[in-house]
């Protein structure tokens, strides 16, 4: 979910200012119904884009978006969309403007940017982060897309210098051309979910006088089975099942307290991406007389309710990005187990770097102390998150008014 929390937080502050526009959002899943909350002028579109296919004809495909450019019309819905663009707006996945995933990811990150370029079009970096680049050759294409795009925004500081950087940008163009912005998830807006999902959830919350949610990935839960299929293990050597299950025992043995363990990438289990079957799994580790206090999320939810059911917890905690995004921007006491250079970043513009419990670099022990101590303490960072969440998500609408200022004049 957290990509589309990224994306329906771009359409709908986007639509709010822009209530004429016309967006077609490229995307290699389906993006549900759309029932967002845009002014009922602006029109949203899905439109199919593979750029890692090897079927050369299917609609979306980088054969025929490029044949396109050659025969006209040949380029299907994406094709079509993209030549009647005013701009492109790009986020990366919000992470992946870098060469750590590998080549095939890569290829699939810098394809639309030099698409846009290719097809003249005003490229817009949306917040997110850049870099690092391991390989030298790719940093300099990185750095062409940078220098190419009429606006470069970062989600962090890091990310702002590696801009400052590879732009070679200064004085008033720097200014005009590179933004240090926040995560767009910022301003995605908590929903409830339908009456009976929200009512079972109520109920776990009502009976409760503490309420923890604990996001399990799925990514770190199947470390093994990644490793074997993709040869990436994060450089995570902690035992994160055991570290969790102490965790929730801990916590779910304390009066009052119940745990809900809150799924947030939903793919099927099979899939060493799935939260859900973490979850699951986790739940069933629990020992039998501690269950009654620990849940696994009930029901469906899309990325604005399940932002709605974190903010209802009194302390969060996951190992991906976007849940403790969410929590964290509904001022509720949020540590990160990070497994990446990506949180801390993201986690200083809320002034709560020190909100982390890093994966790669503590052992079991440290870790489950440090989530301990964390809770223990979570008034006190309650206290700092009262000041410093209202400052940042007036600072993501300000980076909003920018990129719309932008494609305004573009138009």
């Amino acid at each position: 979910l957290g990509v589309s929390a990224l994306c329906r937080a771009v359409v709908e502050s986007l639509g709010q200012r822009i209530p004429d526009a016309e967006v077609s959002i490229a995307s290699f899943r389906p993006m549900g119904s759309l029932k967002w909350d845009v002014p009922g002028t602006v029109q949203v579109d899905c439109v199919p884009f593979f750029p890692r296919t090897r079927r050369h004809w299917a609609d979306g495909s980088q054969f025929r978006t490029r044949l396109s450019e050659i025969i006209p019309g040949t380029g299907g819905r994406f094709g079509k969309a993209l030549n009647e663009a005013t701009a492109v707006v790009d986020i990366s996945g919000g992470d992946s403007f870098t060469d750590l995933y590998g080549e095939r990811v890569w290829n699939a990150i810098q394809f639309p940017k030099f698409l846009a370029k290719q097809y003249s079009k005003p490229l817009l970096l949306l917040p997110q982060t850049i870099g690092p680049f391991k390989d030298l050759a790719k940093e300099a294409i990185a750095a062409e897309i940078i220098q190419y795009a009429s606006l470069s925004c970062s989600r962090d500081a890091d990310g702002f210098h590696a801009l400052e950087k590879l732009s070679g940008l200064i004085g008033a163009e720097k200014d005009k051309r590179l933004f240090s912005g926040v995560d767009m998830a910022f301003l995605l807006k908590p929903l409830p979910p339908e009456k009976k999902t929200a009512d079972r959830f109520s109920q776990i919350r009502d009976n409760a006088e503490t309420l923890v949610g604990l996001n399990i990935s799925g990514l770190v839960w199947f470390a093994e089975l990644r490793a074997q299929q993709r040869g990436d293990s994060h450089g995570i050597d902690v035992q994160y099942r055991q570290i969790m299950k102490d965790f929730v025992e801990g916590i779910a043995g304390e009066s009052g307290c119940h745990v809900i363990l809150t799924p947030h990438v939903l793919a099927m289990r099979g899939s060493f991406e799935s939260d859900i079957a973490a979850c699951e799994d986790l739940f069933e580790m629990v020992s039998s007389g501690l269950q009654e206090r620990v849940h696994v999320l009930p029901g469906t939810y899309d990325e604005s309710e399940i932002k709605w059911a974190i903010a209802q917890c009194d302390w969060f905690a996951g190992a991906r990005m976007h849940p403790t995004i969410a929590g964290l921007s509904s001022g509720i006491p949020t540590l990160n187990l990070a497994y990446s250079i990506k949180a801390k970043g993201v986690f200083e513009t809320v002034l709560q770097g020190h909100s982390l419990a890093d994966l790669r670099n503590l052992n079991d022990a440290e870790v489950l102390a440090a989530m301990f101590a964390h809770f223990n303490s979570r008034a006190i960072f309650a206290d700092e998150l009262k000041d410093a969440v209202p400052k940042t998500i007036r600072h993501a609408h300000e980076q909003v008014d920018r990129i719309a200022g932008v494609i305004k004049s573009a138009g």
